[in-house]
């Protein structure tokens, strides 16, 4: 009986040090994931649970080797076993090894991250079961958390009423007619602006001459102020549901103005519940903030003296520009780039803040329009280049007197209705030329190419 006894206890004993070396790499797996998700919270209906782990994760990953120690320690006096359980396995123990030695190698920096204070301002996130949150308040529009604001449709903007779709446009239908050639021209508020705007008299063109025999038609999706970051967001929200076949990309004058912080500060980004769930947690912990700082050192910019930023740097405008081009043509559209055509800034966009001096602003902007030509020839994109066909001293009279709108651009919101032709001689001449364009794009191998596919 007594060697029955004792065999059942030696059994008993090396079953529980093979539950302890379980628990303790469950512990060690366990451990990281306490420390992303503290406090836990359990949410179902009504009920909510929540559950602050505080140091017991720690102790207990700590706790468990040191119990090991100790039972192996009284199974070698008292039941005279040497060893026993996982450890004696090579393989169990460089897991444990490997799993602890990363854990605190991460664990000191995160803790000198913290002894030092360091912050990295992370993207806001959203995602479903959070409340919205964010945007902008501006006048006569609608904050927006992904966007900071949009049109209201319905509402007056600069002196004209925000159609269905909300855009300072004519009425048009969301859904495009079969066999008709939709060209959406995206941008600012240098497509927004004009009564009517560049997009129309393009549109009227269109109809009247369509570049290949069917029904041609345009329209503009530009909203003032606008980058392109917010662009990019507005295609993939509504832009690409309106089924273009050819999408114009007029960005780079806001893109560049001074604020003091950047569009990808402001902006939430909207991830899945999970994914929004995680990224959050670890937008929380100082390794990930300097990772994430690390990662976007390329893009980073020192603010001036008055702690101002561009609102896309111009290494993040190329990346920007790039990702729209590509993901119109994902879209089955031809993404064509539009370089912003300019005159000289002045003292009131100084006095603005936006720019520094006027002769650092053109400089500046004039960095932005190479920018989209470089992207353009990169990606083989069609470029129409304003800024060049504009840049005749002939062609003066088109702009407004801040040097970047066109025609009575100041004066829209108190004129309040459509004007003749022959008062916008600006926007109807990137409208004419933007039709020439339209018509050799379409004998292009690049409109050959969509035809087949």
């Amino acid at each position: 009986m007594l060697i029955s006894g004792n065999k059942i206890g030696r059994a008993t004993f090396l079953v529980v040090l093979y539950l302890l070396d379980c628990a303790w790499i469950l512990a060690l797996v366990c451990l990281p994931f306490a420390w992303l998700f503290s406090p836990l919270e359990f949410r179902y209906g009504p009920a909510h649970f929540t559950c602050h782990w505080g140091l017991k994760p720690v102790l207990m990953a700590a706790g468990l080797p040191l119990l090991r120690f100790l039972l192996w320690q009284s199974g070698r006096s008292f039941l005279e076993i040497d060893g026993g359980g996982f450890w004696r396995a090579a393989w169990f123990r460089r897991t444990v090894l490997s799993l602890a030695t990363i854990i605190i190698f991460f664990a000191a920096i995160e803790g000198i991250l913290t002894a030092i204070d360091f912050k990295y301002e992370m993207p806001a996130i959203i995602f479903e079961g959070k409340g919205e949150f964010g945007g902008i308040e501006i006048s006569h529009t609608v904050p927006d958390t992904e966007l900071l604001y949009r049109f209201k449709p319905g509402d007056v903007f600069a002196g004209r009423k925000i159609n269905s779709l909300g855009f300072r446009e004519r009425e048009v239908e969301a859904v495009k007619k079969a066999g008709t050639i939709r060209v959406i021209c995206m941008g600012d508020s240098v497509t927004g602006q004009g009564l009517p705007g560049y997009s129309e008299y393009l549109n009227e063109l269109l109809i009247a001459r369509p570049p290949t025999p069917g029904v041609w038609e345009a329209f503009n999706t530009g909203v003032h102020g606008y980058s392109i970051q917010q662009g990019l967001i507005q295609f993939r929200r509504q832009v690409r549901q309106l089924k273009p076949d050819i999408v114009t990309i007029y960005f780079g004058w806001n893109d560049h103005w001074l604020e003091a912080q950047s569009d990808d500060q402001l902006m939430a980004i909207r991830l899945n519940p999970v994914l929004g769930k995680l990224f959050e947690r670890l937008g929380e912990k100082r390794i990930f903030m300097a990772l994430h700082a690390l990662i976007n050192s390329g893009a980073r910019q020192k603010p001036d003296r008055n702690d101002r930023v561009f609102r896309v740097p111009p290494q993040r405008y190329a990346q920007l520009l790039r990702q729209l081009a590509a993901e119109i043509r994902s879209a089955g559209a031809v993404p064509v780039i539009i370089t912003a055509a300019r005159r000289s800034l002045t003292e009131q966009t100084v006095g603005q803040c936006r720019i520094r001096s006027v002769a650092e602003g053109n400089r500046i902007h004039d960095q932005y329009v190479e920018i989209s030509r470089t992207v353009a020839r990169k990606t083989d994109a069609p470029l129409f280049d304003l800024a060049e066909i504009f840049s005749s001293p002939d062609c003066d009279r088109y702009f407004a007197a801040d040097g970047i709108h066109f025609d009575q651009f100041a004066t829209e919101g108190a004129l309040a209705k459509m004007l003749p032709p022959e008062s916008q001689p600006g926007l109807r001449q990137i409208a004419a030329e933007l039709h020439s364009f339209l018509i050799k794009l379409a004998a292009s191998p690049e409109w050959q190419r969509r035809k087949g596919g």
